[in-house]
């Protein structure tokens, strides 16, 4: 009796550290997947373990993943099985927006033998699946950190489509325009590229003076050097809206040619086609700036000169006057409502202005390209890339020249932060909202392939409810184009 109670205690010994190695060995937690933009994480929409996730050939989609009592500090390595996907994986810290509020957006790299970001029990990761060949799959998914590797399933369904991004996208990005990405020219524009921003505005700064009598380009062939053909547009923002230039004026006339000219060459010197280069006199013209804008653009056309125009409009008056001259008009959504059922000649585009942007969910970026769909529009885009400078103050520009990364400096003026992007020394780190923006693009692609297969008026009952859509609904209707 006394040695079937020893052997009993040996079992149940064995057992026990069976069980405790297997734990540590793989997980035994069922992984909890969130859509991605839903990102305040009180509001985080919940994804089935058993889902299928849509994709399209070139394209990609997004999933959080929580692990809950993450086991370590250090993360050690991330594999997968795959043969339709590459998958990428990075770290979404928990951090905090304007109003105190825990949200997901800035997203880190995750590098071998590196610790984790932050120290909390629970850590959130985005996967990026990105497609490229079409069928169905299911993916097994391992991470590891320093103390135990977990393991998962993932199920993709990548439609014989090929995407391509269909829609212009400006976020206004300047180089050197404040410390969020001085001297980071070479990162921005590959930033740029890889989230498929195609239009690149030239500041003012970077222009020669149409009234002085010598025209400077220097600034304007630095400013060029790397975007070389990196871009479908290259818009010059000359910001005419305070000089009181007289474009009927003789002497105006005569300069005008040669200093169009002067800026041509550059471009022509750096195998950029000119044809690519669009004139943006004015920005969101009011009242005389109108009239102003029209007797630019008729002189530019009587000196032979037929680069298209660019103009951005806030307001009714600037919408029906310039949207059937000017060549392309980015318009705010609210503006456009006001037009609705105008047919107009130029290239179409919307704009938004995202001011106290960590505050704003990352579906209102993705969105933007539902807004587009909607209203025909041709082109997205938003104010800004990196405009945080009134925004920071003094104190927390101190702060980051102290090596504090930007998602923790407690901001001066919180509503005047326009940024996709965070930085830390010498490094600029994307968002989740920035990604949104991106993918949005896929959204209009979808609905495209949608209204290819069940016509407008399907389509066009789709987009009166797609507002009040949940993330898992759709992706619904984007597997029922793929059965």
């Amino acid at each position: 009796m006394k040695h079937k109670n020893i052997l009993m205690i040996v079992k149940k010994f064995l057992f026990f550290n069976f069980i405790t190695f297997f734990l540590n060995c793989s997980s035994s937690q069922t992984p909890t997947w969130y859509y991605a933009w839903n990102n305040t994480v009180n509001t985080l929409e919940a994804a089935s373990d058993s889902e299928i996730i849509p994709a399209l050939i070139n394209g990609s989609n997004y999933r959080i993943l929580k692990i809950n009592n993450f086991a370590g500090e250090t993360f050690k390595d991330f594999t997968y099985q795959s043969r339709n996907s590459k998958i990428e994986i990075f770290q979404l810290p928990l951090m905090q927006n304007h109003s105190n509020g825990n949200i997901l957006d800035l997203i880190l790299p995750l590098r071998k033998n590196e610790k984790l970001y932050d120290t909390g029990r629970d850590k959130y990761f985005l996967l990026k699946f990105k497609s490229h060949t079409p069928g169905d799959e299911k993916i097994s998914l391992s991470l590891s950190s320093d103390k135990k590797i977990y393991t998962y399933n993932k199920q993709i369904r990548t439609g014989n489509f090929n995407y391509k991004s269909p829609l212009n996208l400006n976020v206004f990005a300047y180089f050197d325009y404040n410390f969020l990405i001085k001297d980071l020219k070479t990162q921005v524009i590959q930033d740029l590229v890889n989230h498929d921003n195609n239009v690149l505005v030239i500041p003012p700064a970077a222009l020669p003076n149409l009234t002085q009598k010598v025209y400077d380009t220097s600034a304007l062939r630095n400013y060029l050097k790397g975007t070389e053909n990196k871009f479908e547009y290259y818009i010059l923002y000359f910001n005419f809206n305070e000089a009181k230039i007289d474009f009927a004026n003789p002497v105006i006339r005569k300069n005008m040619l040669v200093w169009y000219n002067s800026m041509m060459k550059v471009f022509d010197d750096n195998n950029i086609n000119t044809k690519k280069v669009l004139l943006f006199p004015f920005d969101e013209p009011k009242k005389q700036q109108i009239a102003e804008l029209m007797t630019m653009y008729k002189t530019a056309r009587g000196l032979g000169i037929q680069n298209p125009f660019f103009v951005t409009v806030d307001n009714l008056e600037a919408g029906k006057a310039l949207l059937s001259t000017i060549e392309f008009v980015q318009m705010k959504p609210e503006t456009m409502k006001l037009l609705k059922g105008f047919t107009p000649k130029s290239q179409l585009w919307s704009y938004q202005l995202t001011y106290g942007s960590r505050d704003r969910k990352a579906t209102e970026y993705r969105d933007m390209s539902i807004t587009a769909f909607k209203n025909n529009a041709t082109g997205i885009g938003m104010w800004s890339y990196a405009d945080v400078d009134r925004a920071v103050g003094n104190k927390g520009q101190s702060e980051f020249s102290r090596g504090i990364g930007t998602w923790e400096i407690n901001y001066a003026s919180p509503s005047a932060e326009y940024a996709l992007i965070y930085r830390k020394n010498n490094t600029i780190y994307s968002s989740l909202r920035w990604e949104a923006l991106s993918f949005g693009m896929q959204d209009y692609f979808w609905l495209q392939l949608y209204k290819n297969k069940y016509g407008a008026i399907s389509t066009n009952k789709l987009l009166e409810q797609i507002d009040r859509l949940s993330e898992k609904e759709r992706d619904d209707f984007k597997l029922k184009i793929l059965n």
